[in-house]
């Protein structure tokens, strides 16, 4: 076993987006709105961003303000019970095993509570939104910027760099038009049921329901 080589280097980190790719579903978010009860109102907030009342940059911060007072351990708790693609763990662990560095970089969520991801799949680096947390509870607001599209390239780069990486040695894996920018900075990009935007800028399309389909792309089974 392997890794891939592309365009005469190795591929030696993976970088997955979470919702829709490593999570199927569009929003995890909306999962765990419903295991706190707050599920209208992020609902109704998802609503107005899908209709363009409100910015991406709004969405988050007015969706981060219902976490007001929830433990972070409950977090952790529902994010360790939420329910990912199948063979997404597998398919961690076979990327593993090859050598590759794996990173979840996401536009969703909270850094805090994708831990739980990062421990349940071994995972080497994960960034989100940066939630405020006092005496550890969630206060509602943020301490930086949302991760949006142009960050979340930002990020990819950030985590290159701290591997010691070039980007062109980082393959990544993204569904949507948010992960447009990430695509661009990497050279081996694998979009995974994706949207029509992103299809255009893809090295390769998958459409699939096993997270394990994609491994023929990342490993050389000798």
């Amino acid at each position: 076993m392997r890794r891939v080589q592309f365009e005469g280097k190795e591929l030696r980190m993976v970088v997955f987006d979470f919702d829709g790719v490593l999570y199927d579903g569009d929003s995890h978010s909306v999962e765990l709105a419903k295991s706190l009860g707050i599920q209208n109102e992020v609902g109704r907030i998802l609503k107005d961003l899908r209709s363009r009342k409100i910015s991406f940059e709004e969405a988050i911060i007015n969706s981060a303000k219902y976490w007001e007072g929830v433990e972070v351990e409950r977090a952790l708790q529902l994010m360790k019970e939420l329910k990912l693609r199948v063979g997404a763990e597998e398919t961690i662990q076979k990327l593993k095993k090859a050598g590759y560095l794996v990173a979840l970089i996401s536009c969703g969520g909270s850094n805090t509570a994708l831990q739980a991801i990062k421990q349940k799949l071994g995972l080497d680096y994960v960034y989100s939104h940066s939630a405020e947390v006092v005496d550890g509870k969630f206060t509602g607001r943020l301490t930086a910027p949302p991760v949006d599209a142009v960050k979340k390239a930002e990020l990819f780069l950030k985590v290159a760099q701290e591997a010691g990486l070039d980007p062109s040695e980082c393959a990544v894996i993204g569904n949507d038009e948010m992960d447009i920018p990430m695509f661009m900075k990497a050279k081996y990009s694998i979009a995974v049921n994706p949207s029509e935007a992103l299809k255009k800028h893809a090295k390769i399309i998958l459409n699939l329901k096993d997270m394990r389909e994609i491994l023929p792309y990342l490993i050389v089974e000798d």
